[in-house]
C-alpha cells in the first residue's frame, strides 16, 4: 500500500507518503517534483525520451513534421546558446564522429537519433525547458522561435520578392469549350475550386511554405497528404462531387481537416478575386477573367506536385488526346496526369469566367469570414 509508505528513495525527503512508485526503480515518490528531482534524472530523462518516441510511433502520419519541428527548435536552441553548456569529453566525441544537429538528415533521422546528436549538457538543458514551461530558459526558448521572421506565402509577397509559381496554362481548345460553356450556362465548378483554393490556402499556412513548388521533399509528400485529405474529390478520377456555394465549399473542406478554417478566408477571397488588368472576350463586350490570375497560380501550384520533371512535354501530351490510359498504372503516373488534367480544367473554368463572378465569390468568402469572427 503506496499511500502508507513514506518518500524514501528519490530525494529522500521523508516528509510526505508515498502514494506513487517509478515505473523504472520501483523507488516510492511523494510528488511531481519529487519525480524530476536531480538525484532521479535517469529514470525521468528515459520517461521524456519514450513518451516522445511513442508519440512519434504512434502517429506515423506526423512524424516527418515533428521531427522537423523537434529539429527545430533544437537547432534554434543551439543558435542562441541556450543549449551550449561546458565542453566534455562527449561533446568532443560527438564532434570526431561528425555528430551534431547539423549533419543530421531529416529524411531518415529518427527520434533516437536527433536525442543522441545532443551532448549532455544539451539534453539537460533541453529537458529542463521542457519540464518547466516558466523558467527563463523556456522563455528564452520562446522569445528566440517568436521572435523570427514570419513565413509569408507568395500572395503577401511585395514586388521585387521571390517570383510566384508558375501559373497553369490553359491550352487554347479547352480554353473555348469553357468559354462556350459558360454562354450555354452549364453547371458550373467556380465552388469546387472554392474549396480548392481553402485546401491550398490551408496546406501553405500549416506547412509555413512559400509554395508548393519552392518547398522540401519532406514538404511534398505532406503537401499530397494534406490536399488527399481535405479536397478528395481532386484525386478521385471518378468523383461527382459539385458544390452548390461558398459555405458548403468550406464545410466540405472543414469537415475533413478537422479544424476551423476561419482565419484563411481571407487568403481565399484574395486567391479568387481578379486582377486589374483584364483582357475582353473577342466575341463579346463582356470582361473576361486575366488568363494569369491567383487561381490559375495556385492551381500551377498545386499542378506542380504531380508533374514530372520535364513539365512542358507533360502538359503537351495532356492537351492531346493520342495516348491510351493504361489499365495498369503500378507507378500512379497516369492517376498523377487525371489530376493535372482535372486542375487544368478548373483553370480553363476560371480563366473564361466572367469577372464580376469571381469579384461577387470573393466577397461572399469575405462576408462569411467576417460573419464567423463576430460570431466568436
Amino acid at each position: 500500500m503506496n499511500s502508507l509508505i513514506v518518500c524514501v528513495g528519490i530525494t529522500r525527503c521523508k516528509k510526505n507518503q508515498a502514494k506513487y512508485s517509478c515505473p523504472e526503480c520501483n523507488i516510492p515518490y511523494c510528488s511531481l517534483d519529487c519525480y524530476r528531482s536531480p538525484e532521479h534524472r535517469a529514470c525521468s530523462e528515459g520517461f521524456y525520451k519514450s513518451a516522445i518516441e511513442e508519440e512519434i510511433r504512434s502517429n506515423p502520419e506526423r512524424s516527418i513534421e515533428e521531427k522537423r519541428s523537434m529539429l527545430e527548435i533544437l537547432q534554434r536552441l543551439q543558435e542562441s546558446d541556450v543549449l551550449d553548456g561546458p565542453p566534455d569529453s562527449d561533446d568532443e566525441g560527438a564532434s570526431e564522429d561528425g555528430g551534431g544537429l547539423e549533419s543530421l538528415n531529416i529524411e531518415t533521422a529518427d527520434s533516437t537519433a536527433l536525442w543522441s546528436a545532443l551532448s549532455p549538457a544539451q539534453r539537460e538543458a533541453f529537458e529542463k525547458a521542457m519540464r518547466d514551461p516558466d523558467s527563463s530558459l523556456a522563455r528564452q526558448l520562446l522569445d528566440t522561435i517568436t521572435s523570427e521572421s514570419p513565413h509569408y506565402p507568395w500572395w503577401e509577397q511585395t514586388k521585387g520578392d521571390q517570383p510566384p509559381p508558375s501559373p497553369l496554362q490553359v491550352p487554347s481548345e479547352l480554353a473555348e469549350t469553357a468559354q462556350k460553356g459558360w454562354k450555354e450556362d452549364k453547371p458550373r465548378l467556380l465552388y469546387n475550386i472554392v474549396a480548392i483554393c481553402l485546401a491550398y490556402a490551408w496546406v501553405i499556412r500549416t506547412l509555413r511554405i512559400y509554395s508548393i513548388s519552392s518547398a522540401g521533399p519532406h514538404d511534398e509528400d505532406a503537401c499530397r497528404d494534406l490536399l488527399a485529405r481535405a479536397v478528395p474529390f481532386l484525386l478521385d478520377r471518378k468523383s461527382l462531387t459539385r458544390l452548390e456555394s461558398a459555405q458548403e465549399a468550406v464545410n466540405y473542406v472543414q469537415s475533413r481537416v478537422g479544424e476551423p478554417l476561419d482565419k484563411i478566408l481571407p487568403d481565399v477571397a484574395v486567391l479568387l478575386r481578379p486582377l486589374v488588368i483584364m483582357e475582353l472576350s473577342s466575341s463579346s463586350s463582356s470582361p473576361m477573367a486575366p488568363r494569369t490570375s491567383n487561381v490559375t497560380v495556385c492551381l500551377g501550384d498545386i499542378a506542380s506536385l504531380y508533374e514530372p520533371k520535364d513539365t512542358e512535354q507533360f502538359r503537351a501530351t495532356l492537351s492531346t488526346r493520342q495516348a491510351k490510359e493504361s489499365s495498369q498504372d503500378p507507378k500512379g503516373e497516369m492517376a498523377n496526369k487525371g489530376v493535372v488534367r482535372k486542375l487544368i480544367f478548373y483553370a480553363a473554368h476560371v480563366d473564361t469566367a466572367p469577372l464580376e463572378a469571381l469579384r461577387l465569390i470573393s466577397d461572399r468568402i469575405l462576408s462569411l469570414s467576417s460573419r464567423i469572427s463576430q460570431s466568436t
